[in-house]
C-alpha cells in the first residue's frame, strides 16, 4: 500500500470511528431526551445516561479534534476530504461548548446536593435548551453520513485496516460509560434521600401548599 493510500485509509478510519461514536450517542441521547419528559420520575435513568455518555463524548472530541488539527495543518489527505458544510463548520465549536456545559452543570448539580442546586439546576436547564437547538442542527447535518459510515464499519465493506482497534475503542468507551452510569446510581439515591429528608423537615414548597 502506497503512502497516499495509507493516508487516505487513515482519514476514512477517523471518519468511521467518529460516525460510530456518533451513532452510539444518538441512541443514548434519544433515551436521555425521553427522560426529560419526566425527569423527577426517571432521575436515576437520566443521571445514568448522563454519566454513560461522558467517555463516548470525550473520545468523539478526540477524533474530531484529530481531524481538525490535520486539516488546519494542511495534511494533504484531510485537505482533499474537505471541510464540513459551512453552517456545520460554524456550529461545531458551539456544539462542543454547549455539550461540555450541559454535562458539567448536570454533574455539579448532582454533586452540590438539593440544598444548594438551584443556580446549577437553572444553568443546566439553560444549557440544555441551547444544546438541543445546536444538536438538532448537528444531527440533521450528519445523519446520512453517520448512517453510511456506521453501516460500512459494521459490515466491513469496503474493507479498511485497523477495524479491530476502532471497534475496541468504541467498546471501551461504552464499558467505561456503563461503569460510570452504574456508579452514579448511588449518587442519585443519595440525592433523592436528601430531597425527601428536606421535604419532610421543611414541608413542600410554599407554591404547592
Amino acid at each position: 500500500m502506497s503512502t497516499d493510500d495509507l493516508a487516505h485509509d487513515g482519514v476514512e478510519s477517523n471518519a468511521r470511528l467518529t460516525a460510530t461514536l456518533g451513532a452510539v450517542l444518538l441512541v443514548a441521547l434519544a433515551v436521555e431526551g425521553f427522560t426529560v419528559l419526566g425527569v423527577r420520575d426517571m432521575l436515576t435513568l437520566h443521571v445514568f445516561v448522563g454519566f454513560f455518555v461522558v467517555p463516548v463524548v470525550a473520545l468523539k472530541l478526540v477524533t474530531t479534534g484529530y481531524r481538525f488539527a490535520h486539516y488546519y495543518r494542511r495534511t494533504r489527505a484531510y485537505r482533499e476530504k474537505g471541510p464540513p458544510h459551512p453552517v456545520l463548520r460554524v456550529a461545531a465549536p458551539l456544539v462542543i461548548v454547549s455539550t461540555v456545559a450541559l454535562l458539567a452543570t448536570g454533574i455539579v448539580t448532582l454533586a452540590v446536593g438539593p440544598s444548594h442546586a438551584d443556580t446549577w439546576r437553572t444553568l443546566h436547564k439553560v444549557s440544555f435548551f441551547t444544546w438541543f437547538a445546536l444538536m438538532a442542527l448537528h444531527v440533521l447535518g450528519h445523519l446520512l453520513e453517520t448512517w453510511r459510515l456506521t453501516k460500512a464499519e459494521a459490515i466491513a465493506r469496503p474493507v479498511l485496516t485497523r477495524r479491530g482497534t476502532r471497534l475496541s475503542l468504541v467498546a471501551l468507551s461504552v464499558v467505561v460509560g456503563l461503569g460510570l452510569g452504574l456508579a452514579s446510581t448511588s449518587w442519585t439515591d443519595a440525592w433523592q434521600h436528601r430531597t425527601r429528608h428536606r421535604v419532610d423537615a421543611h414541608g413542600p414548597p410554599t407554591a404547592t401548599r
